[in-house]
C-alpha cells in the first residue's frame, strides 16, 4: 500500500487486457505486482512494464488486488477516497508498515467492525445492527469453546434481540453434535438445519458460512487473546489461558461503541486509528489486576522449581514488586507487562527443556500435533514451526535448539510476530554439528520457487560463519516438490563455492515416524544427526534425485534397525 499511497484506484491507462478486453488500471496493476508476483510464477516471469501493459495476460490480472482493496478496508488498513478515488493508508496501516502493529492494535480493529459497517452510508442500513465481537463475547461467556459449525451460528445473529436466540441455537447444537455417528460429515447439515430455524432462509450457501467462520477464527487468533485446537470444522475457539483475565476484563467494561460519520474520511479517520477507542487495561489500575496475574504465575513457577532456580525468580519477583510500587505512568505499565510476559516464557521455555519435554504426555502431544498440522489445521504453519522445535527439544542428549521465531507464554505460537530479517526457523547446535530446521507448508513450485532458495541461503550463510562445524540444513514439509528435490540432489553433492550445501528434505509423515521411535528408543541426538549424514552420503552414491529420494526412505528403516 505504500507505494501506492496517493494514486488513483480508477484510473484507466486507455489500454484493454488481451485475456477479457478489460481496462487496465495501473494503480491495481502496481500493487498486485509488488503484493503477489513473488506467489504466481505468470506475475513474477514479467517485468512491470510488461505486466501493467496488459499485453501479457493469461487470465483475470486485477482480481487480487480489488480482493485486497476490499479487506484492507474491512479491517481499517488503508481505503479509496470516494472523492477523489486516490488511495490512502490509515494510522493503524501505516503501524503495519512500520512494523510497529501488535495483536492489541488488531484487537482495537475487531472491536470497532459493526455491521452495517460505514454507518455514513445511509443506503447500506439494513437489517444487520450488531457488533461481531460483542455477540462472541457472549457465547463465550456461555460455552467454553465454540467449534466452527457453532461459529456459523453466529452470522446468523443480525442484532442484539437476536443474541438469546443464537445462544440457544449453539447450545442445542452442541446436545445434538454429541449423538451424531459421523461427525464430520453430518456436522454442516444439523448446523444448517439450526440456521434456518433460528434465522429463516440462509442468504449464501452453508459452505460459504464455513469460509466465514474460518476467516473469523484466523482472525480471532491473531489477537493473542484466542487458541485453536483441532482439526478441520471440529476445530475449537476457545479463550486462551494467558488471556482470560484480559477476556473479563473485555466482557465486563469495554462498551461497543458506534458513531456515525458525514463521509467516508470521516470514518476511515475514526475507524483506522487504534487511538480512537481503548482497551479496559488501557489504564493503570487495571493494567495492575494483569501484571499482578503474571507475578502470580511467576509465584507458582518459584514454588515449583528447585532451590537454585526458586532463589533466583525470588530476586526477580523483589525487582518486579519495587518496580510496580513506582509506576506512575500507564505507558511504564505496559513496558512492565511485555517484560513480564518476557520472562514467564522464559521461565516455561527452561522448564520445558530441562523437564517437560522428556514426558509421555508432552511427546504424545508433538506426535499428534504432527497429524492435526497434516489435517490442516488452523495456523498449521505456525504450529509446524513450534512443534518442529519442541520435538527436536524432547531428543535426549547434549545439544541447545534455539528458536527464531515469537511464542506465546504457554508456549504456543505467537500469530502476530514481526519480521525478524533472513534467518533460519530454528538452530540446532552440537560440538561438532549445526543443523537448520527449515518447514513449510507450501508446495508445488511455489515451495520450490521461495523455499528453496531461502533454506540454502541459510546453510550457505552458516557454512561461512562456521568452518569450525559441519552444518547440514533440515527441510520438512507435507510433501517434496520434484524441483525441490532436485535442486538438494545437486546442492548435496557439490555448489558454486566448491564443496556441498547440504539440505535433506523429509516429508512431515517421515520426520514424526523418526521422532516417534526416537522416543520409543530413548535414540540420543548424535544418532538422529548421524542418520542426516547418512541420508547426505547417500546423495553422493544416488544416480538420480528420485533414487535418492526413495532409497532415503528404505535407508531410515535400515537406521531403525540398527541404533534400536
Amino acid at each position: 500500500m505504500e507505494k501506492l499511497e496517493g494514486l488513483n484506484w480508477e484510473e484507466n491507462s486507455g489500454r484493454q487486457s488481451v485475456f477479457d478486453n478489460k481496462p487496465v488500471h495501473p494503480a491495481r496493476r502496481l500493487y498486485t505486482y509488488n503484493a503477489h508476483s513473488d506467489e504466481n510464477s505468470e506475475i513474477g516471469d514479467l517485468s512491470l512494464e510488461q505486466f501493467s501493459s496488459g499485453m501479457f495476460d493469461r487470465k483475470e490480472a486485477e482480481g487480487d488486488a480489488r480482493n485486497d482493496k476490499s479487506t484492507f478496508e474491512f479491517y481499517g488498513f488503508g481505503y479509496v477516497d470516494d472523492e477523489t478515488n486516490a488511495i490512502q493508508t490509515t494510522k493503524v496501516g501505516q503501524l503495519i508498515l512500520e512494523q510497529n502493529f501488535d495483536n492489541e492494535d488488531f484487537l482495537k480493529q475487531l472491536l470497532k467492525i459493526y455491521f452495517p459497517n460505514h454507518t455514513y452510508k445511509k443506503n447500506q442500513i439494513g437489517k444487520w445492527k450488531i457488533f461481531p465481537m460483542k455477540l462472541l463475547i457472549s457465547a463465550l461467556e456461555k460455552f467454553e469453546s465454540l467449534n466452527r459449525s457453532e461459529i456459523v451460528l453466529l452470522f446468523g445473529c443480525s442484532n442484539n434481540e437476536l443474541i438469546t436466540n443464537t445462544l440457544n441455537a449453539i447450545a442445542i447444537f452442541k446436545t445434538e453434535y454429541q449423538k451424531l455417528e459421523n461427525k464430520q460429515k453430518d456436522a454442516k447439515i444439523l448446523c444448517e438445519k439450526l440456521f434456518i430455524k433460528t434465522y429463516g432462509a440462509l442468504d449464501n450457501k452453508i459452505e460459504s458460512y464455513y469460509d466465514y467462520a474460518d476467516a473469523f477464527s484466523r482472525a480471532l487468533v491473531y489477537t493473542g487473546l484466542f487458541s485453536v485446537h483441532g482439526p478441520g470444522i471440529a476445530a475449537k475457539i476457545r479463550v486462551a489461558e494467558h488471556a482470560k483475565l484480559k477476556f473479563k476484563l473485555l466482557a465486563e467494561k469495554y462498551d461497543f461503541i458506534n458513531p456515525e460519520f458525514k463521509d467516508k474520511r470521516e470514518y476511515f479517520s475514526w475507524f483506522g486509528s487504534s487511538d480512537s477507542i481503548s482497551l479496559p487495561w488501557d489504564n493503570i489500575e487495571n493494567r495492575k489486576l494483569l501484571i499482578q496475574e503474571k507475578i502470580n504465575i511467576i509465584e507458582k513457577t518459584q514454588n515449583e522449581s528447585d532451590n537454585i532456580s526458586a532463589k533466583k525468580i525470588k530476586t526477580e519477583l523483589i525487582k518486579i514488586s519495587r518496580t510496580l510500587q513506582n509506576i506512575k505512568t500507564e505507558s511504564e505499565n505496559k513496558i512492565l507487562e511485555k517484560n513480564l510476559i518476557k520472562y514467564i516464557t522464559s521461565l516455561r521455555e527452561n522448564n520445558f527443556i530441562e523437564h517437560l519435554a522428556f514426558t509421555k504426555e508432552v511427546r504424545d502431544e508433538i506426535l499428534d500435533r504432527f497429524k492435526l498440522i497434516l489435517n490442516d489445521d488452523d495456523m498449521s504453519a505456525l504450529w509446524l514451526e513450534v512443534n518442529t522445535w519442541k520435538s527436536l527439544i524432547a531428543i535426549r542428549g547434549k545439544k541447545s535448539v534455539k528458536r527464531n521465531f515469537n511464542i506465546e507464554e504457554d508456549l504456543t505460537p505467537k500469530s502476530f510476530a514481526p519480521g525478524i530479517g533472513n534467518t533460519p526457523d530454528m538452530e540446532l547446535y552440537t560440538d561438532e554439528y549445526i543443523i537448520l530446521p527449515e518447514v513449510s507448508l507450501m508446495t508445488g513450485i511455489r515451495q520450490w520457487e521461495h523455499e528453496g532458495s531461502s533454506v540454502i541461503d541459510h546453510v550457505f550463510r552458516f557454512i561461512k560463519e562456521h568452518d569450525d562445524k559441519n552444518v547440514f540444513g533440515l527441510f520438512i514439509s507435507s510433501s517434496i516438490n520434484i524441483r525441490t528435490k532436485w535442486q538438494f540432489f545437486i546442492l548435496n553433492k557439490e555448489s558454486w563455492i566448491g564443496k556441498p550445501v547440504p539440505v535433506i528434505p523429509m516429508t512431515i509423515n517421515m520426520y514424526s515416524e523418526i521422532i516417534s521411535f526416537i522416543y520409543d528408543n530413548e535414540i540420543e541426538i548424535p544418532d538422529f544427526i548421524n542418520l542426516l549424514i547418512d541420508i547426505h552420503q547417500l546423495s553422493l552414491k544416488s544416480k538420480d534425485f528420485e533414487t535418492w529420494f526413495n532409497e532415503s526412505e528404505k535407508f531410515i528403516d535400515l537406521w531403525k534397525q540398527k541404533v534400536a
